[in-house]
């Protein structure tokens, strides 16, 4: 009786030898589906990568020659105006672009000269201390030219879309570019307005040109 537990015992201690023996094989196994996994996932995240940063310098690249193609539609433009181009302050292709635009965007229906004015105005200020000393900084100023700026520092979208066709009439154009070589007809004024809501006994000294009154 004895030897028969005896024997049932040794068997089934073999039987969970051999149990335990499989589970650590499926384990083992398990194991090495996981690393492979874990590896394939790896290189599936790197590849990832890889293509994202392709992609990135795709976009950089796209977006520096679509940079470069502008400037140079800009540079062509100012190039066809014919006018004697010699800035007095530095300004880059697109701030005569950007100049220009508000022009149009503030006097494009005026008279040249009314344009001109416009032009200076944006000038005077960048010359003076109380404003931005940037063309851009001074156009893009909050609440100065009416639906030019977002509100902070950059173009509304109506503007930006002035901007992306760029001046209606070649006179905007070449008002910015006289300015930008000297050419003032308002002194040192700093602001101008509509001529019919105009408060005239609050300027010490304007002038009228076209539509607007510049002090």
């Amino acid at each position: 009786e004895q030897l028969k537990e005896y024997t049932n015992t040794v068997t089934e201690i073999e039987n969970l030898q051999k149990t335990l023996e499989e589970e650590q094989k499926n384990l083992e196994a398990t194991e090495k589906e996981y690393e492979a996994e874990q590896a394939t996932l790896t290189e599936t995240i790197n590849s990832k990568k890889d293509e994202i940063t392709n992609l990135d310098g795709m976009i950089q690249e796209a977006a520096r020659k679509a940079e470069e193609e502008r400037t140079a539609r800009i540079e062509a433009a100012m190039t066809d105006v014919g006018v004697s181009y010699n800035p007095t302050m530095e300004a880059s292709a697109e701030e005569v672009w950007l100049l220009a635009c508000v022009i149009d965007w503030e006097s494009g229906w005026e008279p040249y000269e009314g344009k001109l004015a416009v032009a200076n105005v944006v000038l005077n200020r960048v010359r003076n201390s109380r404003y931005d000393n940037t063309i851009t900084g001074v156009i893009y100023a909050r609440s100065q030219f009416s639906g030019v700026s977002d509100g902070y520092g950059n173009a509304s979208s109506t503007f930006q879309a002035r901007l992306d066709a760029g001046p209606r009439t070649q006179e905007c154009l070449e008002a910015a570019m006289e300015a930008l070589s000297g050419v003032n007809n308002i002194g040192s004024y700093t602001s101008f307005r509509s001529v019919s809501i105009a408060n005239y006994d609050a300027y010490s000294s304007f002038t009228i040109i076209g539509g607007h009154v510049f002090y």
